[in-house]
């Protein structure tokens, strides 16, 4: 079959490579659009690593996340060692959730003034909004001084720049009667730093305000409570598995479900409000971008198949009197579909093999040739299914004279 291909392919020069330029073209385009697909996947795969999901404990309507005065299990659900030996509690969302962040406040009094403050203990900057750059709020440190001061347990305080010079003496300290009745606490702080703008509070180490406000009160009672979401792939298993056991989702609407209607409510009045909006919105658009690609690649292997059989219908044209005489010479019509299936099989490969060459020495990449192998066999039935609709036997016994 081999020198009969090649003497073939001298006699229809034009032909050949019309089939060898549209495999190249067709395995090109699979190529680029397989790769594109390939991007979008990892472009949803880096949202769910990057993007950061927090939730939130709010009331029950979700318009409201801050000054909740909520118990320490709500913490101890989160971080246990946050919430110290206040609590403890056979449910835990340490699994999913990381970076804790928490707020407890207590009324102080400084022992040079008769106004009253309030003291909170805070993990990070990030617990109150009202300490944001966004919100107009500066921070100035003193020197050797910064925002890790609230991860320890030093007696460091963070006040207003506008309580300085009234509250601290001249070792940079100031003491705060914490708590009232008989037995109120002195305690001496060091101040680290002071900020303009925010909401005129004392912040303090986490620890420091959490043990304060126990002794003060008795218990430990927490302005919010949030966390980032470990894994983005598991939000769903949170919920379903952990978080709503003991918190419900917050209303859209703003309306509560009946209280007494809803169980849950009379043991956990709180709600968990997780703030995925940004990434089901991103990660939905990627997702139809990818399933678009995926139809493109559908309706190129379609044309594909379109293209062949319309090409070797417009082949069989020139070739006429070349099967007609194969048949008179006494080739039976499957062995002649055979060889023409060769003829345009191999020709496809090359120019198959030529495009995803292309596409490696372009982009430096190897493709997955899964559809590029489907291209082939796509464009071999649509030329099949061209010659079986064509090569019938009145054509083939057709007087060659008349031709």
């Amino acid at each position: 079959m081999t020198p009969f291909f090649f003497t073939q392919m001298r006699r229809r020069v034009g032909l050949c490579l019309v089939t060898v330029l549209t495999g190249l073209v067709f395995a090109l385009a699979l190529c680029l659009v397989h790769r594109s697909a390939e991007q979008m996947s990892q472009q949803i795969e880096a949202v769910y690593d990057n993007l950061e999901v927090r939730c939130t404990v709010t009331n029950l309507t979700g318009t409201q996340s801050d000054g909740l005065d909520l118990p320490d299990w709500v913490l101890g659900v989160f971080d246990q060692a946050m919430a110290g030996k206040n609590h403890t509690s056979d449910l835990s969302l340490s699994e999913y959730v990381k970076d804790v962040q928490s707020r407890c406040s207590v009324v102080c009094t400084p022992v040079q003034s008769d106004t009253h403050y309030t003291l909170s203990g805070i993990n990070d900057l990030g617990v109150d909004s009202a300490l944001q750059q966004s919100a107009g709020c500066m921070i100035w440190w003193r020197d050797g001084y910064d925002e890790e001061i609230f991860q320890g347990s030093e007696m460091f305080l963070l006040l207003p720049v506008e309580l300085e010079e009234q509250l601290s003496d001249e070792d940079g300290r100031i003491v705060l009667e914490v708590g009232g009745g008989d037995n109120p606490i002195m305690v001496s702080f060091r101040v680290a730093g002071v900020y303009s703008g925010g909401a005129g509070r004392l912040y303090c180490p986490w620890i420091v305000g959490r043990d304060l406000c126990v002794r003060a009160n008795g218990y430990l009672r927490l302005d919010s409570v949030s966390a980032t979401i470990k894994d983005n792939r598991r939000i769903d298993e949170f919920w379903q598995t952990q978080a709503s056991r003991c918190f419900v989702k917050p209303s859209k609407d703003g309306q509560p479900v009946p209280w007494e209607e809803s169980p849950i409510y009379q043991t956990y009045p709180y709600a968990l409000a997780v703030y995925d909006d940004t990434l089901v919105k991103t990660v939905e658009q990627l997702q139809q971008n990818r399933q678009l690609l995926q139809i493109v690649s559908g309706l190129i292997l379609a044309a594909s198949f379109g293209v062949s059989a319309v090409y070797s219908f417009l082949a069989l044209r020139h070739r006429r009197r070349e099967l007609k005489l194969q048949h008179i010479l006494g080739q039976k019509p499957a062995g002649i579909l055979c060889c023409a299936l060769s003829e345009h099989g191999i020709l496809s490969l090359i120019g198959a093999v030529m495009g995803v060459g292309i596409f490696c020495a372009a982009y430096r990449d190897t493709p997955d040739l899964t559809a590029v192998i489907v291209f082939c066999f796509v464009s071999l039935g649509g030329t099949a299914l061209s010659y079986l609709l064509t090569m019938r036997k009145a054509f083939l016994e057709t007087n060659l004279g008349r031709e």
